[in-house]
Parts: C-alpha cells; sequence; structure tokens
C-alpha cells in the first residue's frame, strides 16, 4: 500500500455516475443559466413618457429614448450580475439603481463641463476684444 492509499473512504458515487455528472456538465450550454431578458416594462415606461412629449421632435424622442433605454439596460444587466454572483437579490437592485444614478450624474457633469468651458471661452474672446481696444485707443 502506498501512503496515499491511507484513510480513504468509499463516497458511494460509482465511476459511471461521475463520469456522466463530468460529461454533463462539460456539455451544458451557458446560454441556459445567464437569463439575460430585456427590461420590458423599464423600456416600456421610458417609450411611453419620452414619444408622448409634445416639445420633442421625433429625433429627441429618439435620441432620449435610446439614451436612457441603453443606462438602464447597463444598470439591469449589473444588478442582475451582481445578484447573481452574490445571491442576494437587494444587493443586484442597490447595484442597478446606484449604476443608473452614476451614469446619469455623469452626463449631467459632462454637460456641465462643456458648458462651462463654452463661458470660459467666452470670456477669453471678450478680454481679448475688450484689449484690441485699449491698445487701439492708447495708440491714437
Amino acid at each position: 500500500m502506498h501512503a496515499a492509499d491511507e484513510n480513504i473512504v468509499n463516497s458511494g458515487i460509482s465511476d459511471a455516475a461521475l463520469e456522466h455528472t463530468v460529461e454533463h456538465a462539460a456539455d451544458y450550454d451557458v446560454s441556459d443559466m445567464i437569463d439575460l431578458k430585456l427590461p420590458l416594462a423599464s423600456l416600456a415606461l421610458i417609450a411611453f413618457t419620452e414619444f408622448t412629449d409634445h416639445d420633442k421632435s421625433i429625433y429627441q424622442k429618439s435620441f432620449s429614448f435610446g439614451d436612457r433605454s441603453s443606462k438602464s439596460f447597463i444598470a439591469y444587466t449589473a444588478g442582475g450580475i451582481i445578484a447573481g454572483i452574490t445571491q442576494t437579490w437587494w444587493l443586484g437592485l442597490l447595484t442597478a439603481v446606484g449604476t443608473r444614478y452614476i451614469a446619469g450624474k455623469g452626463k449631467a457633469r459632462r454637460l456641465e463641463y462643456k458648458r462651462l468651458s463654452n463661458i470660459i471661452h467666452s470670456n477669453q474672446m471678450a478680454i481679448m476684444r475688450a484689449a484690441k481696444i485699449v491698445v487701439s485707443h492708447q495708440n491714437a
């Protein structure tokens, strides 16, 4: 006997059952395990709120729908992944809400940055025009 043979206990699993389990796991279709359904309720709500807004053109409505629905789908997917990994529904919900919140805040910050950059550019142009006027009056 070898040292590895000591203290071995029979598990009661036959070789055939073990082979069947391993073969079944190797042949398992991963797409059965991943549930990537669209969040139809949220997409329907987004579509309803966007397309009933009479102040926007059809292009603006479509663009806004695409923007909002893509953020919602990303948040839904992130929440589903976290809920699947941790096996806690509330952590998935918090992840989805947090992801959507961060995505919205990021866009707001980018828009604010662009607005402030435009103001700075306008102010610099006004200062340059004023400096040219002052220089032309000093030379005259």
